[in-house]
């Protein structure tokens, strides 16, 4: 996942306890649904060429009947269940039952430590042939792996890099839908180099943070999702949250840490950095935990070697303990939450330069994980994307900030330098900010 390409994985999903409950030769089997499944409100999403999308609510039954009565030649409008949190609604919060999370995505900090109590980033999709997505990056930069149960589906994939072509002009508004656009309004989206892969049933699409991307329904299908985010990509959730911020704060004409700019923020991406750094807090517990089990499973072995997954849970440390430090340090969150970071920062600290192999972590980490290391030096060096919402300024010296920052300090003097660069920050802010993201990311 390291590269940040998409990915098919084939044949990954065949056999899940999802396709025996959901389909019968090949096909949805509606009758079965009807049966099993209670009369809930779902959310679907009208798809119409050259007309956008628009959401409803409607029964879920309503909502099956409409899939087995309507043809392919029917003029009423294609309807999509889409975003529909299966797992937390109808399996009480347990998927095994239906699915088997693969191990190259277990390690999900959303749906593990939660930005909201009651809040998943588990979903599922079902709609017929000819649904579709808009053109949208997912929720919060996050990575995201969809397994189709039943059915093919057509995916076209845009790098970051080149996000700005599916943008009109003044750059703030994204392309909705590829199939029909106004091509005087979006000149450069027909130039876009793609990525185009196909899905079938038992198959599973890894989406990288910030791609781009639409996805067709070329047969009735039937999808589960999940998006989710850990040490590899924490830092695209924080660049979509502080240039969202610092675009509210301009817009409005108040400082970053005001009620008013972290309110639209919540409103926006379903929280705002105080509630970030609280989300942070939950998950330094649970990877530190994780640590000290994985560090005692290796008592047994070559008690110098670092295993990829120690230094995984290092480098989510280290990341974790940073952000913290540098939103902290910035100004940017509220007296009740800056009382849990501090501790949160120093127990991580603690750990990081006591930890007895880093030579050996920094080299996993850089080789394996391909996070570069900066060179170490006096001062203290936070997070470039905190600094540029912040405007550059610290506010340490206030409280228990400049202990803080000493605290950091020993901290990154022990070696532990990652994220402090300039090509750690604001390179490719295009891809990942602006209004038109904040559209992008809300696909219904």
């Amino acid at each position: 996942m390291a590269p940040r390409v998409p990915v098919v994985l084939r044949g990954l999903a065949e056999g899940w306890p999802a396709a025996a409950k959901w389909q019968k030769d090949g096909v949805p089997d509606i009758q079965r649904l009807r049966r099993e499944h209670a009369d809930v409100p779902v959310s679907v999403e009208r798809c119409r060429i050259g007309d956008g999308f628009e959401c409803e609510e409607m029964g879920l039954h309503a909502f099956l009947d409409y899939w087995e009565r309507r043809g392919e030649a029917d003029d009423d409008p294609l309807l999509y269940l889409k975003d529909w949190r299966y797992v937390e609604e109808v399996l009480r919060g347990d998927s095994s039952s239906l699915y088997p999370v693969p191990s190259f995505f277990a390690d999900d900090w959303l749906n593990k430590y939660r930005l909201q109590p009651s809040e998943d980033y588990r979903f599922v999709y079902w709609g017929k042939a000819g649904t579709t997505t808009p053109i949208h990056m997912d929720v919060l930069g996050s990575n995201s792996w969809s397994a189709n149960i039943v059915g093919r589906k057509r995916w076209r994939f845009f790098d970051p890099d080149d996000a700005h072509m599916l943008m009109d002009a003044s750059g703030t508004s994204l392309v909705p839908d590829l199939r029909s656009y106004d091509k005087r309004k979006f000149p450069d989206v027909s130039r876009a180099p793609y990525v185009e892969v196909e899905s079938c049933g038992g198959d599973v699409v890894f989406v990288p943070g910030g791609w781009y991307h639409q996805v067709c329904n070329e047969t009735d299908c039937m999808a589960i999702n999940h998006n989710w985010i850990n040490a590899l990509n924490i830092r695209d959730m924080l660049r979509v949250l502080v240039l969202d911020l610092k675009a509210i704060a301009t817009r409005h004409g108040h400082p970053p840490p005001s009620s008013i700019c972290q309110a639209q923020l919540k409103e926006n991406n379903s929280v705002d950095l105080p509630g970030f750094a609280r989300f942070l807090i939950r998950a330094a517990a649970g990877e530190m935990a994780a640590y000290r089990q994985l560090s005692a499973e290796a008592v047994n072995g070559d008690s110098e070697c670092v295993p990829v997954e120690v230094a995984m849970k290092l480098l989510s440390l280290y990341r974790i303990g940073h952000i913290l430090t540098s939103l902290e340090l910035a100004g940017l969150l509220q007296s009740a939450t800056s009382s849990a970071v501090i501790p949160t920062v120093h127990k991580i600290g603690i750990l990081l330069r006591h930890y007895p192999h880093k030579e050996k972590a920094f080299a996993v980490i850089e080789r394996y994980l391909r996070v570069p290391r900066h060179s170490t030096d006096e001062q203290l060096q936070l997070d470039p994307l905190v600094m540029y919402v912040a405007d550059g300024r610290g506010h340490a010296g206030v409280g228990g900030r400049e202990e803080l920052r000493h605290a950091w300090v020993r901290v990154q003097s022990e070696g532990w330098v990652f994220d402090v660069g300039k090509e750690d920050g604001l390179d490719d802010v295009v891809a990942f900010g602006g209004e038109a993201v904040t559209e992008a990311r809300t696909s219904c």
